[in-house]
């Protein structure tokens, strides 16, 4: 058994997918949720303090920080998933630096238009609402399904019923 990583844009689905995991039994921990990521200083690259929405959600804010996986919150996990499948949905910019402790990475992709339908209608994050913040996630798709595919990830096409989805993410996971 081993930690599987669940990323893909916002609004791409994974809480959702966590949510549902969980429902079925499944260990699942959100990266944001859980408190697996958090802010870090790109100059320091140390951690600062979670701020206001007011503050993490201007532009300004986003050129002087990132949202970091915490590796030793992950390698944590790890050690528990010897004899478990532990699922660790969302995204982060260190994605790459931490896909060592992962058995299996899925991507969870979805069209320009799910994405700005969902992003503009979810009322549990305001993520994206702003126009700078969509355009930033619409940035991010454009190349998501080349760049991950190129790092080795499975591609999942998450515009599907939610059922469907996880359906698929299982069979993938129990076929290695």
């Amino acid at each position: 058994m081993s930690l599987v990583l669940i990323t893909g844009t916002n609004g791409a689905g994974k809480s959702a997918v966590c949510r549902e995991l969980k429902v079925r039994g499944f260990e699942a921990y959100g990266t944001d949720e859980d408190q697996l990521a958090g802010w870090y200083d790109k100059t320091t690259h140390l951690p600062v303090s979670m701020p206001p929405r007011d503050v993490w959600a201007k532009p300004e804010w986003s050129e002087h920080h990132d949202w970091h996986l915490d590796r030793s919150k992950l390698e944590a996990l790890v050690e528990r998933a010897q004899t478990k499948e532990i699922f660790i949905c969302g995204c982060a910019a260190n994605e790459a630096e931490v896909w060592d402790l992962f058995r299996k990475v899925l991507y969870l992709i979805i069209d320009e238009d799910t994405v700005r339908h969902r992003l503009s209608t979810r009322t549990d994050n305001d993520y994206g609402k702003e126009l700078h913040e969509l355009n930033a996630v619409l940035g991010w798709l454009q190349n998501a399904r080349a760049d991950y595919t190129r790092f080795g990830a499975e591609i999942i096409e998450a515009s599907r019923p939610l059922a469907e989805v996880v359906d698929e993410i299982l069979s993938l996971v129990s076929k290695t």
